[in-house]
Order: C-alpha cells, then structure tokens, then sequence
C-alpha cells in the first residue's frame, strides 16, 4: 500500500516535470515565433562611463544593454523571456519597468515575477525587427576577485567585461592588486575560455611586476641605508680631524705661550745680573782708595 505522503511527492514531481516540459516547448515556440539577440552589453557607473576598474561593495552601476527583437512569422507581435543575472553580484533595484521605441508602438516591459522569483522581459507590439535600449539601475553587491560575469535573455546569452568587486572595507592596496589585473586583460568581451587564460596571464604578470616593484624598493632601501651610513662615516671623519686641528692648535698656543714666558723670564734674569754687576762694580770702586781720592780730586776740579 502507498502511503499518502508518498502519493503527494509523486504528484509534486509529476507536476514539476509537466511544467518543465511546458516551459520548454514554450520557450522553443516563442524561439520560433521570435529572433532575440544581445548588443553591446556591459556595465556602466552613475555617469554612464564603462567600469574598467576595482569599485566596492555598495556602489551603483548601471547594466545597459542593445536588446533586438524580430517577430519572424509576422504574425506574433508579442513574447517573453527570462532575464538572468548573476543576483549575488549585481542587485537591481527596480522590480518593474517600461522602455519604448520612437516611431513604434513596441513596449519592451522589465518585471521581477514575485511568483516564480525571476525577472522577466516581455514584449508588445513588435512588427518586425525592433532595437530596445536597456537600462538597468543596480548595485553591486557580494564581493568577488576578477571575473567576467555574463547575462542571458531566454536562450541568447552575452558577457560583460572583465570586473572586480572590492569589499566595501577594502583598502587601497587591495583595490590597486585588483586593478593590476584588470589593466593586463585585452580590452574587449572575451569568451569564457578566452577569459580564463587571459586572467591567468594577467595575474602572474600583475604579480611580476609586484615582486619587481618590491625589489627595486628594497634595492632603494638599501641605497639609502649605504648613502646614509657613508655620510655617517664622513661626518664623524670630519668631525674627529676638526677635533684634531683644534687640538693641535691649542698645543701649538700653549706653546707659544710657553717660550714668550720662557723668554721674558730670561729677559729679566739677564737684567737683574747686569744690575747685580754694576752695583758689584760700584762697591768695589768705592772700596778703593785710589779710586775714592781720585773721584775727591776730581770733584774739586770741578768746583774750582
């Protein structure tokens, strides 16, 4: 005997199948009915400038692309199909909204289905071949290394280019590593598998010039620390042989001083011996009789 759970899960996958199934022929009818193709797709700023750099978690972008429409039975004006991207990363802001055509009365309506939580692209009123201009505000969300992230429009898919998202923390180190590797990418959309390879040239390239850039600053560091252990070295040579002149020159001062010292005490020395002698001279004339009556005679002379 079945169990009554059990009968509800069959029907519950049943279900699923069929609907499933119907999505698809559904989606193959509407693939007959209706040529869709993706232009031009990519993410712009607040500016409308193409992102080629790192931005942060919480910033606003826009996703704009060229969607062309063509009815090519003729007969089936109108259609839809489902609009993916990658949510995690790109959060859109609006949940419903209209573009038009000049000239036609074609409607291209965006709609996030609440029901099966998807977002949705519908179409009135297309004649024969119609150039929708898509744009979408978003914000970019869940940060992620260097990738190219793609959308899709029922079957037809495109990538965007080559994107980073920083955290909104992150600093600016973490910002230029990222955008080191964004500018080794070629410039345009590449294939996923062109990507993949490109990303890994451009990384070990990135990370190349980062050791060389290491390098070379460390090589400066050590420079510096020679030049300035040099000039150390010459300063303190200067400073010792200052220190040695100006020694020198006070020995040669104080023995300057010396032999003007030396000098004037022989100076005086000489003097009080000549002094010594001439009163040596004096006593013994004066101690002489012939030289006493002699100096009497010659005093009276004088007088007379």
């Amino acid at each position: 005997m079945v169990k009554k759970g059990t009968i509800i899960q069959i029907i519950a996958v049943f279900t699923f199948v069929l609907g499933n199934m119907y999505q698809g022929v559904a989606a193959l009818a509407n693939g007959h009915r209706s040529q869709v193709e993706i232009e031009s797709a990519m993410l712009v700023d607040k500016d409308d400038r193409m992102i080629n750099q790192t931005v942060r978690e919480g910033d606003d972008a826009k996703l704009i692309f060229n969607l062309a429409i063509t009815n090519q039975s003729g007969a089936e004006p109108d259609g839809k199909a489902e609009l993916s991207v990658p949510e995690s990363q790109l959060l859109l802001k609006r949940k419903k909204q209209r573009f038009t055509v000049s000239n036609s009365e074609a409607v291209l309506t965006f709609e996030y289905i609440r029901r099966t939580k998807k977002y949705e692209l519908s179409w009135t009123n297309v004649e024969s071949t119609t150039n929708f201009q898509v744009e979408l505000s978003l914000t970019m969300g869940t940060p992620m290394e260097v990738s190219q992230l793609g959308i899709a429009v029922g079957d037809q898919e495109a990538n965007l280019q080559a994107l980073s998202i920083a955290g909104k923390d992150a600093d600016e180190k973490e910002l230029a590593e990222s955008d080191a590797i964004l500018d080794e990418l070629p410039s345009g959309i590449m294939s996923d598998q062109e990507f993949i390879q490109a990303a890994e040239a451009a990384k070990q390239k990135a990370e190349e010039k980062e050791q060389a850039a290491k390098k070379a600053e460390q090589e400066k560091i050590d420079r510096e620390k020679e030049e300035a252990k040099q000039k150390e070295a010459a300063k303190k040579a200067n400073e010792s042989s200052q220190a040695q002149s100006k020694a020198s020159a006070r020995e040669q001062q104080t023995q300057k001083s010396e032999n003007k010292s030396s000098s004037s005490d022989d100076k005086a020395a000489a003097a009080d011996e000549g002094g010594s002698n001439i009163q040596d001279k004096l006593d013994q004339e004066r101690e002489n009789p012939v030289n006493i009556f002699t100096a009497a005679t010659l005093s009276v002379i004088k007088g007379n």
